[in-house]
């Protein structure tokens, strides 16, 4: 058979030619195409073949290919708490209790590493998070001290930020969208007391992954608003937008450091602004919404934020009527509870088709779609006693809620 072939088949043979494996080793884009396959756990045993394989799946190109939906959320990352929470800032209070992992669009089995698992950090508590990459407060095993870090739960690598102004700090917020740069941006706030005690002055700083350093932005400012809202800003239309329960909100472009204002939702006739319970806060696929209600209800709206900050404007009409049909406990309205249901989170899909409630209801997680107003279960996370009684299930809320996107980013 050898004699049928030529002198350069015959070489390729005995191994003086560029071997196949090596060949597709050296496609990069032959090579992103078969790895993109992989499960997650494997892809970060193949970065420690070699310098080009690791350089490829850091990479912004491979992981476009792996994921080329960089806003499809396939998961919540959860801080659960017992508290029971009630007022317009029960986002600022209460006690979280650890970091849960709920897959909304793969099976909990099928997920090959444990996103909860903040590796080398330690009393970790998330603040902020942003297509992929979480913003905690954390120690570590060398040195004992809480400090910023920019997590990727994806690749389980983190970046120890800078410490930011000595002054207090009033919150953080992470700013990154990979389809505009492989870079991201975490905004600062912190507050001094004027000399005469009466007003309290803010500051703002920027962190660049660029440039690993921060930077001061802009003069010093007041607001009427409470200090607790900079403890919640949302990235969305370049800026970070912090919601204000009691007035006008604020938001920080970033690229032109401009600090403007947000309009409030529009209160209902005959109800009082202070009336408000906040349901829902967030950003999905490039839309800001909110959901207020007034009053233990089933039915509501869940508002968009125009692009050009001038007002809320009804995007979906929710009535979960159907839901209390196979769950009643929906309809009761509990004596320390302002609802019986919590929205958790709000996914939008690539139509308004696939777009969804994540509700949390009587230890239950579901998705509510929003346009065909059907729901199913995904996961059960109530529990029994020893003896089939079941335990008050624990509480989740939209401010404590982390959506998680699969990134290969760099940190």
């Amino acid at each position: 058979m050898l004699s049928k072939f030529t002198t350069n088949q015959k070489s390729e043979f005995s191994g003086e030619n560029t071997s196949s494996a090596d060949k597709i080793a050296a496609n990069d884009d032959l090579l992103a195409e078969i790895l993109k396959r992989l499960p997650v756990k494997s892809l970060l045993c193949f970065k420690s073949v070699s310098k080009h394989f690791n350089t490829l799946i850091r990479s912004p190109h491979f992981s476009c290919v792996r994921n080329p939906d960089p806003y499809s959320v396939s998961g919540l990352l959860l801080h659960p708490s017992m508290a029971n929470f009630q007022g317009r800032n029960a986002h600022t209070e209460g006690l979280n209790l650890g970091l849960k992992f709920f897959p909304l669009t793969i099976e909990k089995s099928e997920t090959d590493h444990d996103l909860t698992d903040f590796s080398g950090l330690l009393g970790t508590i998330v603040v902020s998070s942003c297509h992929g990459l979480f913003c905690c407060l954390a120690y570590t095993a060398v040195e004992r001290k809480g400090r910023y870090h920019v997590f990727n739960p994806t690749t389980k690598q983190f970046a120890t930020l800078p410490d930011p102004h000595l002054d207090r700090v009033e919150g953080l917020s992470l700013a990154y969208d990979p389809k505009k740069s492989p870079h991201y941006k975490v905004v600062s706030v912190w507050s001094t007391i004027s000399v005469s005690l009466t007003d309290r002055y803010y500051q703002i700083e920027i962190y660049s992954s660029e440039t690993r350093s921060w930077k001061g932005s802009g003069e010093a400012f007041t607001t009427n608003a409470p200090n607790k809202i900079f403890r919640g800003g949302v990235y969305w239309n370049g800026a970070i937008n912090w919601l204000n329960n009691t007035g006008n909100s604020l938001y920080f472009r970033i690229d032109q450091e401009h600090l403007g204002t947000m309009p409030m939702v529009p209160v209902p006739e005959g109800k009082w602004w202070y009336d408000g319970q906040i349901m829902y806060y967030g950003e999905s696929r490039d839309h800001l919404h909110i959901v207020e209600i007034y009053s233990p209800t089933t039915q509501f709206n869940v508002y968009e934020m125009e692009r050009d900050y001038s007002g809320w404007v009804v995007k979906y009409t929710v009535d979960l009527a159907s839901v209390g049909a196979t769950f009643p406990e929906i309809l009761q309205i509990p004596e320390n509870w302002y609802c019986s249901y919590n929205i958790v989170s709000l996914v939008r899909g690539k139509s308004d088709d696939e777009s969804y409630l994540v509700l949390h209801v009587a230890g239950r997680f579901l998705c509510y779609y929003l346009v065909h107003k059907t729901f199913k279960t995904i996961f059960d996370d109530s529990k029994q006693s020893g003896d089939g009684v079941a335990e008050i299930p624990l509480r989740y809320y939209w401010f404590n809620t982390y959506q998680y996107i699969e990134s290969f980013s760099s940190v």
